[in-house]
């Protein structure tokens, strides 16, 4: 008999699901989408943007719920990354002396061998983590090997002209070959004026402010509260969402060297930041944003989110698409050229986080919540209030003055162990991942069988890190075949 792996027989899985035979109880629920595995494989292009089980839902309504009238523009000072904000709950003895920790525990692991952090997997990572040959600021890339294209002006032609439908189609195809594989709009109106970009970047990097001009700039802070004033202008102007992929084996290694798949998106990402910059200016429009995690002017994974690239997770920390999960590096830009909206969706990920504790129950400090439910009240931290998540959705709040904290003084580097343990954290090359996909976007009937599945089916990490050497994986350790689909144009 056929088997998707090699415990569970096909039959045995359908007769589960209630599908095999008269397909009665909770196969009602998916009966009305398809009646086997081949109508099921089959359908896959039968819905608009994405996968067939993947459903559109209506602007500013995303899976998790959000209270608009709790939620304010956040101040990314207060995240965790800031050792200010650490030392509110862990002390400033723990936290500053958390990196010399964390580098004496890794030279142990090399010394020792431990699988993970052998040399070579040590040297392979300090490879990836280099800086790029330009420097991103809110203007646009500047320096290094950066080459201006020329506008239309210089070329003696219009600027393109083209509906918000024609801007957006198009963007989204210049954006994969820049190296994005996901793209979302939104109208720039005061919902994301006053609730969604942030007021001020990481650490004391700069203040974002509105102010009645043509054109959005960058200058020094006049209040000295921040290095510099970033000014984006009154006038109408239209958000872009790129998600870049990332390799996904990367986090299966956890804990090692390797674990830091963003590594790789960043790669992705930072390329993709001035090709996309250049493309607009050559078509006669302007686009601003430093597209970094700490010197973005979104929350990215409430920007994914909200124009349809993505779900909300248990973790919060990092955002799911239908096709890498939790594998997608997001940063977001301003421009002037017209966009059509694009809608949040449905893909019944965020549902199954509430049955499942994959990356709660694998996390070694246990930050991740394992509560049943989201909640909009933020739980406090250490017996004192928690400033640094934004209020407003409704989520699984993790604590992640812990988290970085661990990783600190761990030695394990960004760690990464819950989206290695993810349990969409999958390939798609078996057709049982598609047939589970597509069951959690219709019920959450199965969401605790599908969970407790999970190690059976082999989801999470490698027992042995250093067994990624012996991987023959694709070119930069992304499977672009995943997210290229003629329904994604």
């Amino acid at each position: 008999m056929s088997k998707f792996h090699s415990i569970v027989s096909r039959r045995d899985f359908m007769k589960v699901l209630g599908l095999a035979g008269a397909g009665v109880g909770g196969a009602a629920a998916v009966a009305a989408n398809f009646h086997d595995l081949d109508e099921l494989t089959a359908s896959a292009d039968a819905i608009g943007k994405r996968a067939w089980w993947v459903k559109e839902r209506e602007l500013f309504n995303p899976t998790v719920d959000v209270d608009w009238d709790l939620m304010q523009r956040f101040d990314r000072r207060n995240n965790t990354q800031n050792a200010p904000t650490r030392k509110i709950y862990y002390g400033a003895e723990r936290v500053d002396s958390a990196d010399a920790k964390g580098d004496a525990a890794e030279a142990s692991f090399i010394q020792t061998k431990t699988p993970g952090f052998s040399h070579k997997m040590v040297a392979l990572r300090n490879a990836i983590f280099r800086e790029e040959a330009f420097d991103m600021t809110f203007e646009g890339p500047k320096n290094g090997y950066f080459e201006e294209a020329p506008t239309p002006d210089v070329l003696g032609v219009a600027k393109w002209a083209g509906t918000p439908e024609e801007a957006s189609k198009m963007l989204r195809a210049a954006m994969r070959v820049f190296g994005g594989a996901w793209a979302g709009f939104a109208d720039l109106d005061s919902r994301w004026r006053n609730k969604l970009i942030i007021s001020h970047t990481t650490k004391n990097t700069a203040r974002i402010v509105y102010e009645d001009v043509d054109k959005g700039y960058l200058a020094k802070d006049d209040t000295k509260v921040m290095k510099e004033k970033w000014v984006i202008p009154n006038k109408q102007m239209y958000l872009i969402v790129n998600t870049s992929p990332e390799p996904i084996a990367h986090d299966k290694t956890a804990p090692s060297a390797l674990a830091k798949a963003n590594a790789m998106g960043n790669i992705f990402s930072h390329t993709a930041y001035a090709s996309l910059w250049n493309f607009l200016h050559g078509l006669g429009y302007n686009m601003l944003g430093a597209w970094g995690h700490q010197t973005d002017h979104t929350n990215v994974g409430a920007a994914a989110t909200l124009t349809g690239i993505s779900e909300m997770s248990r973790r919060g920390l990092y955002i799911l698409t239908p096709e890498l999960g939790p594998y997608g590096n997001t940063q977001t830009g301003i421009t002037d050229l017209p966009l059509a909206p694009s809608n949040p969706i449905d893909a019944g990920m965020f549902k199954f986080c509430h049955t499942c504790f994959q990356c709660a129950n694998a996390c070694p400090p246990q930050n991740i919540s394992h509560d049943k439910e989201p909640s909009f009240e933020v739980p406090p931290t250490e017996g004192k209030e928690t400033i640094f998540h934004a209020i407003g959705p409704k989520m699984f709040w993790a604590n992640d003055a812990m988290c970085t904290t661990f990783r600190g003084e761990s030695g394990y580097g960004a760690c990464c162990i819950c989206h290695g343990s993810c349990t969409f954290s999958t390939n798609k090359g078996a057709m049982v991942h598609e047939l589970i996909r597509g069951t959690v976007s219709t019920t959450s009937l199965f969401n605790s069988f599908f969970f407790k599945m999970a190690e059976p089916f082999g989801y999470g990490r490698y027992d042995d890190p250093e067994s990624w050497w012996d991987m023959n994986l694709p070119v930069f350790g992304v499977d672009t075949t995943i997210t290229s689909s003629k329904a994604l144009h």
